[in-house]
């Protein structure tokens, strides 16, 4: 691998990660309170009937019954359909948030900088497939400067 090839894609590695910093500091946010209610707060909401790990992707499943019971909690907005049904399979996600509840549960910014090193664990994974399957060393630097900063 040429020398400059590697200080290239170490700069990007330290923009993104100097880009991500911030992170460390917004608290809470969005879906983070559903999953924080759905993995640590004691309310009578049972888990989906389903393939997902936790049902923190998968909560709305379309009965009426449970998606009232949603909005009376404040989980899903009251105007919501009450057959509203979305699911995702996220099983990496799920474990992820799942370990993060379970070593660091009031600690968001803990939460954040284990996304941040595994979204770094991505760059580096992606950085080597773009060198290996781009033609040239530019090509492969502009696509993850792409991916990265994106």
């Amino acid at each position: 691998m040429p020398e400059h090839f590697t200080g290239r894609r170490n700069l990007i590695f330290l923009a993104t990660f100097l880009l991500c910093i911030p992170a460390l500091f917004t608290g809470f946010m969005g879906d983070d309170y559903l999953h924080y209610a759905l993995l640590n707060a004691d309310l009578p909401i049972a888990k989906p009937d389903d393939l997902s790990l936790f049902g923190l992707f998968s909560f709305i499943n379309g009965d009426p019954e449970r998606n009232r019971l949603l909005m009376d909690y404040s989980l899903i907005p009251w105007w919501t359909y009450s057959e509203l049904k979305y699911a995702f399979w996220r099983p990496l996600s799920e474990l992820s948030h799942w370990l993060d509840y379970q070593l660091w549960p009031n600690q968001p910014w803990l939460m954040h900088l284990h996304n941040i090193v595994w979204y770094m664990g991505a760059l580096v994974l992606i950085a080597k497939l773009y060198q290996r399957f781009q033609p040239g060393e530019g090509a492969a630097l502009l696509a993850l400067f792409l991916y990265a900063l994106d």
